[in-house]
């Protein structure tokens, strides 16, 4: 990046006591970081609206419930940083509060409008359907999910495990 602002002081003149080489210079640089901006927020709505879509989902299939789901991205919104990524920190907070509101949430679960592949899920025992959940469908790696769920990576592989080996057999039942 030094290498092309060198370049459009050189075009545009740029020398000590040269005003308007270095006003060239400045305006140069301003349009590189305006045309940034452009480029950027073009971009940065989609990425976001993709991690909270992602969020959202996570935190229905954790909790069935839709209302209970909205709770957590809002408070996966809430311990977001300013300046800090968005999409690792949204979907862990999130998943966080999905699993802390599951237990509070006293409802019926919502399931009929997801696809009997994934209604089987419910019929997991809570923290076999989290792993899977977290591991398998989110992609989500052992170390973090392991932090998540306040079990050890062993057992976090062990329960999933075990959930991947029950879940054939569930079918049978829905």
């Amino acid at each position: 990046m030094r290498g092309l602002q060198d370049k459009i002081a050189s075009v545009a003149g740029a020398a000590p006591g040269n005003i308007g080489g270095a006003t060239a210079f400045r305006l140069a640089q301003e349009g590189r970081k305006n045309q940034m901006v452009r480029n950027s927020s073009m971009t940065a709505p989609s990425e976001v609206s993709k991690a909270l879509d992602e969020a959202f989902h996570a935190a229905s299939l954790l909790t069935g419930s839709a209302e209970v789901a909205e709770n957590a991205v809002l408070d996966g919104i809430d311990a977001l940083e300013f300046d800090k990524p968005v999409d690792d920190v949204l979907l862990v907070e999130t998943v966080k509060s999905a699993i802390r509101r599951r237990v509070a949430f006293s409802g019926l679960s919502e399931q009929a409008h997801l696809p009997l592949e994934l209604q089987r899920l419910f019929l997991l025992a809570p923290i076999s359907r989290d792993c899977f959940i977290l591991r398998v469908l989110l992609g989500i790696t052992a170390g973090t999910c392991s932090n998540i769920l306040h079990l050890g990576v062993e057992e976090i592989e062990a329960v999933l495990c075990a959930a991947l080996q029950e879940l054939p057999l569930l079918e049978a039942y829905c």
